[in-house]
């Protein structure tokens, strides 16, 4: 018996121990991939099993997620993870969870949402391409899933770039949860998809055997072409196990202790101790990111020309920064990056879903992103923001051309849900700088924070200067314009403008909340302290907004009142849209006299 045969049994079996003792998870998507996956772990890969973070190692993504008893295992067979350890597998206080997480330090990022493990790929291999590592990226795809379009936005910006050091593997086992897949076993479909989509495609006709997963294997380490490879495996769902292999219905479902214990046999003789080392890698030469201090910005600009003009001053200073942009950049400012640093640019086109996932990735191995696109159009990628909480990471989002104010475009340029997508984030900043002063100090919060999702809200038009070089912004931070009165309004971005106009015509007390979440608990207190009524105006929707973001503190004890976005906008001036929307200064003087 090979070494390589010895190993994989033993994978096998853990495959189904873990997963049987767990009482849940994914065997047969395990099995089924077990071979290539034994095949590339031992003889491809190449990584310091004691720096899972060592920038020259290969990294291994499992975007189908569920397959984690393989993916265990591996690290398992590897001497990574204990016997013991294994049989922890998706219990509370275990790191190996249902979708390997990054509580196990050589998972990249969770995956497990479909579609996204070849975006998170395809940023680590531009990341090392600027790193200039010889390391490749290993992606393990499911058939099933090769279904979301994201993953053909991934597979095209993978081409665009040339990313020679990505390796995709598709375990093509026919079987998805409730039946056959799209193409099923037909390879051939597949791999003239894969192709139009500009990879190199490598089949396996066995993927359950070994020798014909290392001929392959083989080809596509000698392959000179200057794209990235995907070698397509037809395997069996559950192989190796006759009372699973190729079965429909057992998607999710594990063996009880007897089954299990038939299917051990029929594996045969396996040495459990059996440790197999993987191919090493030189020594780390990892940089940590420069620390950026407040820099000058032009005055007087609208917020979303600040921000490309700050982000470029930016990198400047630091070159770890990078830009990403959803093919707008002459929008929202991102192509003055563009222009002064072309290498710190990364056109995404329009692909969101893979834009979000590419940052994640290009973070995972020390850069900054900043993701510039129109905030309406981020509806499109909030699953992959979602995944990137998780991801242990710091994502810089810039969403422009907010509210109804963008004026004639109509409803469905404006984003009125923005807000609330991103406060439901877990730790996540959501900023919303009203002039080029704010956006710029926000902005250099954002850039030295080391971990979260930091969302900034910009605005289209220029509606004038509010601060000066001395002023200060915080996240969790406010700050009170005028003198304290009776009535305070509460306002950021566009509606503080209105808001400002009002004081011109009845002295009120007006307030920046530029920073909806974390929201400024102690400026609520004082406002509920110094005054009688609060109006909170704001161009977003009620549900998800500033308004929500204040009342949930629980810090507010007196009269509160909203003017917001509650019906369907349409094309029209800005000042037309705010009027119709409730939202402009008459609107405010209008509330005020029916309070008084």
């Amino acid at each position: 018996m090979t070494d390589l045969t010895k190993v994989l049994k033993q994978i096998q079996a853990n495959i189904l121990l873990s997963s049987t003792t767990a009482g849940s998870g994914h065997p047969t998507s395990s099995l089924s991939a077990a071979h290539i996956m034994t095949s590339v772990f031992f003889t491809k890969m190449r990584f310091d099993i004691n720096n899972p973070k060592n920038i020259n190692n290969d990294r291994l993504i499992f975007s189908k997620g569920h397959a984690s008893p393989l993916y265990f295992s591996l690290y398992r067979a590897c001497g990574v993870i204990s016997q013991d350890e294994l049989m922890t597998f998706r219990k509370f206080d275990s790191r190996l969870e249902g979708h390997p997480s990054v509580r196990f330090p050589f998972v990249e990022a969770l995956t497990g949402s479909l579609g996204q493990g070849i975006g998170i790929a395809v940023g680590e291999a531009i990341a090392l391409k600027k790193l200039g590592s010889q390391a490749k990226i290993w992606c393990l795809m499911g058939d099933s899933e090769l279904a979301e379009g994201s993953c053909y936005e991934s597979f095209s910006s993978a081409a665009y770039y040339n990313l020679d050091n990505l390796i995709s593997i598709v375990d093509m086992n026919r079987l998805g949860q409730r039946g056959e897949t799209q193409l099923g076993h037909d390879v051939t479909t597949l791999k003239k998809r894969l192709e139009s989509f500009g990879q190199e495609v490598f089949v396996v006709d066995n993927g359950n055997n070994l020798d014909e997963c290392l001929n392959v294997l083989h080809l596509v380490a000698y392959s000179t072409a200057k794209k990235p490879k995907v070698i397509i495996a037809k395997t069996e769902k559950g192989a190796g196990v006759n009372m699973l292999a190729n079965k429909d219905g057992w998607h999710g479902k594990v063996l009880d202790k007897d089954q299990c214990k038939l299917a051990l046999r029929e594996i045969g003789t396996v040495d459990m101790k059996f440790e197999h080392p993987v191919l090493e890698v030189k020594a780390d030469n990892y940089e940590e990111s420069k620390i950026v201090n407040v820099l000058t910005v032009k005055n007087g600009i609208a917020t979303r020309q600040a921000y490309g003009d700050y982000l470029s001053s930016m990198i400047e200073k630091n070159k770890q920064i990078i830009a990403l942009d959803a093919e707008v950049s002459n929008s929202t400012y991102s192509d003055i990056v563009n222009k002064k640093y072309p290498d710190n640019f990364l056109e995404m086109f329009i692909a969101e879903q893979n834009m979000i996932s590419v940052a994640t990735g290009l973070n995972k191995l020390g850069f900054i992103p900043f993701c510039s696109t129109f905030a309406a159009f981020l509806s499109r990628c909030y699953d992959q923001v979602r995944m990137a909480q998780y991801a242990d990471c710091a994502l810089n989002i810039s969403g422009s051309h907010c509210g109804v104010s963008i004026g004639a475009d109509g409803p469905s340029q404006m984003a009125l849900e923005d807000m609330g997508m991103f406060r439901a984030i877990n730790d996540s900043w959501v900023l919303y700088p009203a002039d080029a002063i704010a956006t710029a100090r926000l902005m250099t919060c954002m850039v030295n924070r080391k971990k979260g999702i930091n969302y900034i809200r910009l605005t289209r038009d220029n509606l004038g200067e509010i601060y000066d070089e001395k002023s200060e912004f915080i996240p969790g931070g406010s700050n009170v314009l005028t003198e304290w009165k009776d009535i305070a309004i509460m306002a950021s971005g566009a509606t503080l403008f209105e808001a400002i106009k009002v004081n011109k015509i009845m002295p009120v007390t007006v307030i920046d909340m530029y920073s909806v979440k974390p929201i400024d608990k102690k400026r609520i207190e004082e406002v509920c302290k110094r005054c009688k009524q609060i109006i909170v105006v704001e161009d977003h929707r009620q549900e998800g907004g500033l308004y929500e973001a204040i009342c949930a503190t629980g810090k507010v004890n007196i009269p509160i009142h909203s003017l917001a976005v509650n019906n369907i906008p349409r094309s029209g001036t800005r000042e037309e849209l705010m009027s119709y929307c409730k939202i402009d200064k008459d609107s405010i003087l209008e509330l005020i006299s029916q309070i008084l």
